[in-house]
């Protein structure tokens, strides 16, 4: 039994101040049949009991008919409750926006009112145009290069800073470089000891029958995490990092945090014992 109840909806509090929205969204279909290429079966199957090499291959086979068998990953959004902010205590900040449906706009709607909206790095900023509709009042915070996904016509109010409370006295954020083709900004929320991770960090699924969250992370985990019960950076980023050792020097520094949890966005995204030996 899955220790997070019904997973993929609603709001989890974890702490003081911050919540987390688990969720699934349909992943690109041309890049997931790009997955074949990455697949080395031999090597996915090794040491796996019969039971395990058979969803493999019924994993495989559906790669090749994505019309029958739509792919689906998880992600997470973190919200964090600003109770500091001199105009407003009940001010939120969106970490990594999912998908506004009314369910999740009325569960944020009752936490209060959402001033900021954060895209941490390229990639998770999908959903922030109807953020920004929802909440025309709201300060769009993104990394530098968001013309190079958006488009030079895309419209926002800041590029994210690093080493600065930028939004609240309560959230640090700390730029990792080394990665030109995510510019990935992680969040140390103080008050909850809580360490807000987008793609640097893909969390286990701790309990693999009701925390995963489709045939297609089980297959996503297994060929760039070397299994869906393992954690760490995925393998496809390895061969991005331009600058390993600018990567190493911040990522010491953000270790040298006191967090005591952390969340990622794919992946189960709570992860609470023993975060930094991850």
């Amino acid at each position: 039994m899955s220790q997070f109840g019904n997973y993929y909806s609603g709001s989890i509090n974890i702490g003081p101040n911050i919540w987390i929205f688990p969720r699934l969204f349909d992943f690109n279909t041309t890049r997931a049949a790009d997955l074949i290429q990455d697949i080395n079966r031999s090597q996915l199957i090794l040491n796996q009991s019969d039971h395990e090499i058979n969803l493999i291959d019924q994993e495989i086979a559906y790669l090749s008919k994505l019309d029958q068998h739509p792919p689906t990953l998880d992600t997470c959004m973190t919200v964090i409750k600003c109770d500091d902010y001199i105009h407003d205590a009940s001010s939120l900040a969106v970490i990594s926006p999912v998908q506004l449906d009314q369910d999740t706009r009325d569960e944020l709607d009752k936490l209060g009112r959402v001033k900021w909206i954060v895209a941490p790095n390229l990639k998770h900023h999908m959903h922030v145009e109807s953020y920004q509709e929802a909440y025309p009042d709201a300060v769009l915070l993104v990394p530098d290069g968001i013309h190079v996904k958006k488009g030079e016509s895309f419209k926002y109010d800041d590029t994210l800073k690093p080493n600065t409370n930028q939004i609240s006295n309560s959230l640090e954020q700390y730029f990792i470089p080394g990665d030109p083709q995510f510019d990935e900004y992680l969040f140390y929320h103080t008050p909850s000891k809580t360490l807000i991770v987008a793609d640097f960090f893909y969390g286990p699924y701790i309990d693999v029958d009701q925390d995963i969250s489709s045939w297609f992370a089980r297959i996503w985990f297994r060929v760039y995490m070397s299994g869906y019960k393992t954690y760490g950076l995925p393998s496809y980023r390895h061969d991005r990092i331009t600058d390993k050792l600018a990567l190493s020097n911040s990522l010491d520094e953000v270790l040298d945090l006191d967090f005591t949890q952390l969340i990622c966005c794919h992946g189960n995204g709570r992860m609470v014992e023993n975060p930094k030996t991850a």
